[in-house]
């Protein structure tokens, strides 16, 4: 346990780039060895501010000082690297969703159980302090039976254009709401069985050719009775705002709630309670906590927090979703 885990980083945009230099950072257990990237120019960029190699996707792979892999590529690539991983042995943090489809998804975790290798899927929601505190509430049962989540996921604008090339990109419920659907599942201690779903272009129609949707809400059937209802909006304006309600029979608990009491209008630029610029900022201490608690898993080959399955179940939530929509009904929740 006191000796370093060599890591690489695979993907190192936005994301990619933030989980190397949390895995550079003292303290992370680590030592992140090697990035790589589709544009060989930004893993350079990377590799220098840090001061690693940076290689080829293949090159890290069969890297013998590498035992785990950070993938934060395109979501249409995490199948493949996910197998491809497990046929070096490297255990893997993979953000999701975990893969395009359940299909594929399912394809990879057997891949994995096949050479042994462990994935943790990148739900780093469950890491952040007040969704752990939240939790633990909730465990104590200070709320009694959780019977009611409703869940708030808006980003202040949307990304470029040139983000639209994944095809998960355009997908609002399986890019944005796979976090909600996680934090369901997680808060609630409950399987999602339905769900309604329904969405639209309406802020930002100079995409529509790009993306269907930048408006989405589902409602959402969980096993033992209990509902819930998340909401994903691309273009809030004001900024990045993440809320979570869970009531249950004897109270309720809340996070991320902004100004109470009254009728209060929030302009962009506003600063106040609950407001960020970006997930990168609202999730900076998940993330670092994320980041180490894999990391020191894997170095004792203890299982993890967030499993391959949690991102699987999610994935199958969201492709529930996407179909509800489509066919403007409710659908069952399969895979």
């Amino acid at each position: 346990m006191t000796a370093s885990l060599g890591v690489g980083v695979i993907g190192v945009g936005a994301m990619g780039r933030r989980h190397a230099e949390n895995l550079s950072a003292p303290g992370s257990g680590a030592t992140l060895v090697a990035v790589a990237d589709a544009d060989p120019g930004a893993a350079q960029t990377v590799a220098g501010a840090l001061g690693v190699t940076a290689t080829t996707v293949d090159g890290l792979l069969a890297d013998p000082r590498i035992d785990g892999v950070v993938i934060a590529t395109p979501p249409e690539t995490h199948a493949d690297m996910i197998m491809a991983a497990a046929r070096e042995g490297k255990d893997v943090l993979c953000e999701k969703p975990v893969a395009a489809s359940v299909a594929e998804a399912r394809r990879a975790q057997e891949e994995a159980i096949r050479h042994g290798i462990g994935v943790q899927t990148g739900f780093m929601r469950r890491y952040d302090p007040f969704y752990l505190e939240t939790w633990e509430r909730i465990r104590r049962g200070e709320i009694g039976r959780p019977v009611l989540f409703t869940g708030i996921s808006r980003d202040r604008e949307p990304p470029s254009r040139s983000y639209f090339t994944s095809p998960a990109a355009g997908n609002l419920f399986v890019e944005s709401a796979g976090h909600d659907f996680d934090l369901v599942r997680w808060l609630m201690d409950d399987e999602i069985t339905h769900v309604q779903a329904a969405g639209a272009i309406i802020a930002n129609t100079g995409l529509a050719d790009v993306q269907p949707m930048d408006t989405g809400f589902a409602t959402l059937r969980l096993s033992r009775g209990g509902a819930a209802s998340v909401q994903v909006y691309k273009s809030a304006g004001y900024g990045y705002d993440i809320r979570s309600e869970i009531v249950g029979t004897d109270g309720a608990v809340t996070v991320g709630e902004g100004p109470s009491g009254g009728a209060t209008r929030i302009r962009p630029g506003q600063s106040g309670p609950g407001r960020y610029g970006h997930w990168l900022e609202r999730f900076a201490d998940a993330y670092r906590a994320e980041i180490v608690d894999w990391v020191r898993r894997t170095k004792a080959d203890a299982p993890y927090r967030v499993t391959l399955d949690d991102g699987i179940r999610a994935l199958a939530v969201s492709e529930a979703a996407e179909r509800s929509r489509r066919e403007e009904r409710p659908v069952p929740v399969e895979g």
